[in-house]
């Protein structure tokens, strides 16, 4: 099985910055609620990033040089239930500070791109 961060951490040099290395695994408790977090990030443009339970969650500053440099802060953060999940598309609730609702992700053609949407 291909590792889904590989590339990511090819673009990094975790030395140099306060992010996380990003690692995969099974969640096996079950009081466990998943996390998520919408990343505010001034890179070359200003941008989100959302992120379902990787495993913690950051803000801070990626130096200058570096791939992704610029500020990060947290835009929102909270909970999410998945309510059905397939190969392109995940249904599901988020329950955050700022954002609450059931959402849609969609995969798009193009590799790595996913659109997000309010279906409720």
């Amino acid at each position: 099985m291909t590792d889904a961060l590989s590339e990511y951490r090819k673009k990094r040099n975790f030395a140099l910055t306060p992010e996380p290395q990003g690692t995969t695994h099974n969640i096996s408790n079950k009081t466990h609620k998943p996390r998520f977090v919408i990343q505010e990030h001034w890179a070359s443009h200003h941008h989100f990033d959302f992120r379902l339970e990787t495993k913690g969650i950051f803000e801070g500053i990626i130096p200058q040089g570096l791939y992704g440099a610029g500020k990060v802060k947290i835009f929102d953060k909270g909970n999410y239930q998945v309510i059905e999940k397939s190969k392109n598309k995940i249904i599901f609730y988020l329950q955050g500070e700022k954002i609450q609702g059931k959402f849609v992700l969609l995969k798009l053609s193009r590799p790595q791109q996913w659109l997000i949407e309010k279906i409720e």
